[in-house]
């Protein structure tokens, strides 16, 4: 069976998760989640159980842990969660947008009014399936061209795929890592479909010191055509 990748990034309110998933043969799969102090925790599903090991380098045997991750929004399980990549024979798969920035975190007072930041990507077929997979959202129209045709003239992309592309920008470049998402406030007003080129970006907005809160509008076309629009709080440490 030919492997197919989804990325979903989320800011949640105590870690970054960079998520990457892989469709899979039917064997079992493994989580590793990289700590911001280097530590390793390997999650594996064995033939009658699920386990949580601490493979911390000081350690002489793996902690075990009573609760496995979850694979959408696992809880910090390790205390400072930086990274989960599921991954097949432990095979570590990356965003390459998030290798890319400094390890730094981004300060409230390096940013500026008007400062943007974008990217660009390809919606496949593929993506589509990883995503109705991961969330178990199977609605015909994003799967059943017949189905679909009425409506949209074909199979459409799901909604919610795009936000978590607007996720991962706020997470890797505008404020950057560090950054703590506090709302997200989404308008759909076409749809995306396989093939198309989606450019997605943001604008800081406002912001306020006192509590260091950024405000930011964003928007994701297709050439001229705006597909959706998004206002976005996120919150930074220092």
């Amino acid at each position: 069976m030919k492997n197919h990748g989804f990325l979903f990034s989320s800011v949640t309110s105590s870690f970054l998760c960079a998520f990457v998933f892989q469709r899979k043969p039917l064997q079992k799969q493994t989580i590793i989640c990289v700590t911001d102090d280097g530590r390793f925790f390997q999650h594996r599903e064995t033939e009658d159980t699920e386990v949580t090991e601490n493979f911390s380098s000081s350690d002489q045997k793996p902690k075990k842990f009573s609760s496995p991750c979850d694979l959408l929004f696992p809880p910090s399980l390790c205390g400072q969660r930086k990274q989960c990549l599921p991954a097949l024979k432990i095979k570590f798969l990356v965003f390459s947008e998030f290798l890319r920035q400094d390890p730094a975190l981004m300060k409230f007072s390096e940013l500026t009014l008007g400062q943007t930041a974008s990217n660009t990507i390809r919606v496949t077929p593929e993506m589509i399936a990883g995503f109705g997979e991961v969330t178990g959202d199977h609605n015909p129209l994003h799967f059943d061209p017949e189905y679909a045709e009425p409506r949209f003239g074909g199979v459409i992309a799901h909604g919610v795929l795009l936000v978590g592309y607007f996720s991962a920008l706020l997470a890797t470049q505008l404020p950057g890592p560090g950054s703590v998402a506090r709302s997200l406030n989404v308008r759909f007003k076409s749809p995306a479909r396989p093939g198309d080129e989606v450019r997605i970006e943001v604008t800081i907005v406002k912001l306020e010191p006192r509590i260091r809160k950024v405000t930011l509008d964003g928007r994701a076309c297709i050439g001229d055509r705006v597909v959706l629009t998004i206002s976005a709080e996120t919150l930074l440490e220092e």
